[in-house]
């Protein structure tokens, strides 16, 4: 049985401090490694929580909340899943949102564009 979304997404990690959000994409979706995972339909689901330091994006794990979309790219139910996420998130707090490509140039799929997810998200929000 699948979790439903929830309205009211926690990422505020009261034990240590987050100042990034690192956005990834995989076929191979393993929620023991990062925070959150939003499934093809929209539906977020919650992995390790945000107290805990996940193991996302080696080397820049300590001060970062994860998020990956399951599949080879994101569709409408996932961007606005992410969206409503986002904005609930940077309601309480100032993050810097970026891509797993950030880090590593090419290790990603090609498929997913967080340039222009990132640009929606400053456009409908920023």
């Amino acid at each position: 049985m699948k979790k439903k979304e929830s309205k009211q997404i926690s990422m505020k990690p009261d034990k240590r401090t987050v100042d990034t959000i690192i956005l990834q994409q995989s076929n191979k979706v393993d929620k023991t490694k990062t925070h959150f995972v939003i499934l093809k339909d929209g539906v977020i689901v919650k992995g390790i929580d945000t107290t805990k330091i996940a193991k996302h994006c080696e080397g820049h794990n300590t001060n970062t909340i994860g998020i990956t979309l399951e599949g080879d790219s994101y569709n409408i139910a996932q961007q606005k899943a992410l969206m409503n996420m986002l904005y609930s998130c940077m309601e309480k707090k100032e993050l810097i949102v970026t891509g797993y490509d950030t880090f590593y140039p090419g290790e990603v799929n090609p498929n997913l564009n967080i340039r222009s997810l990132l640009g929606k998200y400053k456009q409908n929000y920023g």
